[in-house]
């Protein structure tokens, strides 16, 4: 049996490729419960493949994948535990939202008052009430998202797999979707989060795992990439008796901005850019491809 502190999820050095093309080339990977992973690519670095394997639906061809102790295929009681809401829709268009949240409820084994209970509780959480009698190919793109997650919230599991859920979605229901990851985590989740938009691993993720090209270039909390990879703060000045700009790099911004004052009172138009994610993942690619 399975503890708070053992992992929800461990990858160990897993490949996997399609005829010549590296899907995912020995990634590492542990999650566990109360907590969000992002994981956090370009287009074709292997974020859909690694999240196909953790599902059971793909087998790899090397290295080990483990829910909960288990590796696919996941006896029934295993498959329980996880869900995940799909990069491609899986709804069917022609029937309505609640139809589709029922259909699959009943697949997940409720019935009656329970799956009624269910689909109301996730329809709630989602935003979806007032639009559950619309057939889903009539929904727009962002109430389908929010429908697709919906439908993978039914199971109440403890692992939630979202591939790449804010796909194409207007801003009030990638609000939604972020404030729903950041809840399912205060449940109690292991929650991985894919994605190529680095301001949504900002809001909700714990940790990030970089990936490009099948390779996990880096995996640890935002805040420690930063710190570690992002390299130095920028300091920039108009000097106001030439007229010149100047600019310098350093990794203690604070102190050199003192000793700039204490002997040049002449300066305006003051800016200091600290590192951020976005720069750490600049790098890492950029290196990776060296």
């Amino acid at each position: 049996m399975q503890n708070g502190r053992d992992p929800a999820l461990r990858l160990t050095g897993v490949t996997k490729s399609y005829g010549e093309t590296v899907a995912l080339d020995g990634a590492n990977l542990t999650a566990r419960r109360g907590g969000v992973t992002g994981i956090l690519g370009r287009n074709g670095a292997g974020k859909s493949t690694m999240i196909n394997l953790i599902a059971g639906a793909s087998k790899t061809d090397g290295g080990r994948v483990e829910v909960f102790g288990a590796s696919p295929p996941y006896a029934a009681e295993v498959r329980r535990r996880l869900c995940l809401a799909p990069q491609r829709l899986a709804l069917y268009e022609k029937l309505s939202v609640t139809e589709n949240l029922a259909l699959l409820g009943a697949l997940y084994g409720l019935r009656g008052a329970s799956l009624r209970q269910r689909v109301d509780h996730v329809a709630r959480e989602m935003d979806l009430t007032s639009f559950l009698a619309r057939w889903v190919q009539d929904c727009s793109e962002g109430m389908k998202r929010r429908a697709n997650m919906a439908a993978a919230m039914l199971a109440d599991a403890d692992l939630v797999l979202l591939d790449e859920p804010t796909a194409g979605v207007d801003v009030q229901s990638r609000e939604k979707i972020l404030h729903t990851v950041t809840r399912l985590k205060e449940l109690g989740k292991c929650v991985i989060y894919t994605t190529h938009y680095i301001e949504e691993v900002e809001a909700v993720c714990d940790e990030v795992l970089v990936l490009h090209k099948g390779r996990v270039l880096a995996c640890a909390p935002p805040g420690e990439l930063v710190r570690t990879r992002g390299g130095p703060s920028r300091v920039s000045h108009r000097d106001r008796v030439s007229g010149e700009t100047v600019e310098r790099a350093t990794d203690r911004p604070i102190e050199y901005l003192r000793e700039l004052l204490n002997v040049r009172a002449e300066i305006g138009d003051l800016k200091i850019s600290s590192p951020k994610l976005a720069d750490v993942f600049v790098a890492l690619i950029e290196e990776d491809e060296e």
